[in-house]
């Protein structure tokens, strides 16, 4: 793709993910998105086997792979079952949750994400603390994807201090971001990342 067809391409995106965020939020239904994780209970599998491997290894795999499962847990377990809640066509919805899931970089959807999260499941993703001092740990993933970036493209050699932050990103965001919300709708995530109704004490 050219440069001009390049910038036509992320105007388009920008512009949809605007529309998504702005618009379509106010079409939101609850019922949806609970319907969504009812009918995928197993959506969240494939990131927390990632996430579980990546435990085990302590090299450029290691980093690779919590990168990878802080990815499927932002894009599939959370902005995917959202965008089901506000588009109620099925194959609407599939083909603009493609196109968010075709970005694998943070800011092209970071914004959605965020908006998305704030209006429906009233969690705000800006107020989170990050690991380090001073940074919000929605800020702390653009850093760490560039990293697995450098680690596919580069050979880049991941040290102690990197290996660190990536496992602590990825747990807290687990821990503070899907487990939330998840629960804000009566849902619970069980180890082996399997989505259940949660129990009710009578």
């Amino acid at each position: 793709m050219s440069e001009w067809g390049d910038w036509e391409h992320d105007a388009m995106m920008d512009e949809m993910f605007e529309s998504i965020s702005n618009e379509a939020i106010n079409d939101f239904k609850n019922e949806t998105q609970i319907a969504y994780y009812w009918s995928h209970k197993d959506l969240l599998i494939p990131a927390m086997n990632t996430f579980k491997s990546a435990k085990e290894l302590m090299n450029a795999s290691f980093f690779t792979a919590f990168t990878t499962s802080i990815e499927i847990f932002l894009k599939t377990g959370i902005l995917k079952p959202i965008v089901y809640g506000m588009i109620h066509n099925e194959l609407t919805a599939k083909i603009i949750t493609d196109l968010f899931l075709s970005h694998t970089g943070i800011l092209r959807y970071k914004k959605a994400l965020i908006e998305l999260c704030k209006a429906t499941v009233k969690l705000n993703l800006e107020e989170i603390s990050g690991t380090q001092e001073g940074i919000k740990l929605i800020n702390e993933i653009e850093p760490i994807q560039k990293i697995r970036n450098k680690i596919v493209h580069q050979g880049y050699i991941v040290n102690e201090e990197e290996h660190a932050r990536v496992f602590n990103v990825a747990s807290k965001i687990l821990d503070e971001i899907v487990v939330p919300v998840l629960n804000g709708i009566k849902y619970k995530l069980d180890d082996n990342g399997r989505i259940n109704i949660m129990a009710y004490s009578t």
